[in-house]
């Protein structure tokens, strides 16, 4: 079974193809080595935003923490969306990183702030930044700019735009609660939530 698999799997080297060998230890089915030029490919540009009309948020304008109920994860498709050419999860941390060294070189010193350091932010204020263009969301009290992030996200910039201005702390807790969402955003979290205020 093995070996048919591997006869089916084929790679690019150079400008032959061959049969692709695993890259683990015989007796167990590996992924394929896989070679490519060696000279990057420039990431595509992003999709087109739409004018976010298309999505339907999970929630009323009146509300602003959303729930995790049956109704929500059932409208959730499970699964990775496809994504384009340069938006993996590793496209991300190269982002996060170049964005990270222009704030270290903007504050002579380190980019990494406290988050007594941020701004606080009013729910209201969250709730403004909701289009595709300008999309903000609070996670565990951080709230983030996820206006870049959307591309490159996993389960797609529907669901993003979906919690846009609000808190989505228990769904995102639901799906990945390891994920520090802290240090995924870092240089793209803009305040924390201020609890105190009303609005």
């Amino acid at each position: 079974m093995q070996q048919d698999i591997q006869d089916v799997l084929i790679h690019k080297s150079g400008n032959s193809f061959a049969s692709a060998g695993s890259c683990g230890a015989s007796g167990s089915f590996a992924v394929p080595c896989l070679s490519f030029s060696s000279a990057p490919s420039p990431p595509l540009p992003p999709l087109p935003c739409k004018s976010g009309a298309d999505v339907e948020p999970f929630v009323g304008d009146d509300t602003f923490y959303i729930p995790v109920t049956p109704e929500i994860l059932r409208s959730i498709p499970r699964g990775k969306v496809p994504r384009q050419m340069g938006c993996s999860m590793r496209d991300w941390g190269v982002c996060v990183e170049k964005q990270r060294n222009e704030e270290n070189e903007k504050r002579g010193g380190s980019a990494r702030r406290h988050s007594t350091e941020l701004p606080r932010l009013t729910m209201k204020e969250v709730m403004r930044h909701t289009s595709p263009d300008d999309l903000w969301l609070v996670v565990r009290g951080f709230v983030c700019d996820c206006t870049k992030f959307q591309r490159f996200h996993p389960g797609g910039e529907r669901l993003l735009r979906q919690c846009a201005g609000r808190d989505c702390t228990a769904l995102y807790d639901y799906y990945h609660p390891w994920v520090s969402c802290e240090g995924l955003m870092e240089p793209f979290i803009v305040g924390v939530i201020d609890s105190q205020s009303p609005n």
